[in-house]
């Protein structure tokens, strides 16, 4: 909550800069890359943009995850530990 109060965007704004940046990637990889290549193969060129991995995404994207769970389990248990 601290961390979120503090006026530099460099302190308060890594977290959601991370999420919309795996939120991004992850749209990009799974959508907009296919349709890139077939809007460039339909014009012509042919462009290989490579399949899509997603093994260094995921689990970051699911750590994240996992952590705020954790975090709103506890929270609803009543066993926070920082009030």
């Amino acid at each position: 909550l601290e961390e979120a109060k503090h006026p530099s965007l460099f302190v308060s704004g890594w977290r959601p800069f991370l999420g919309w940046s795996l939120t991004g990637l992850f749209i990009y990889q799974i959508a907009i890359r296919d349709f890139i290549v077939k809007i460039l193969k339909a014009c012509g060129i042919e462009a290989d943009l490579g399949e899509p991995d997603l093994t260094v995404l995921t689990p970051i994207l699911l750590g994240m995850l996992g952590l705020g769970s954790m975090r709103s389990y506890e929270k609803i248990n009543k066993v926070a530990r920082i009030k």
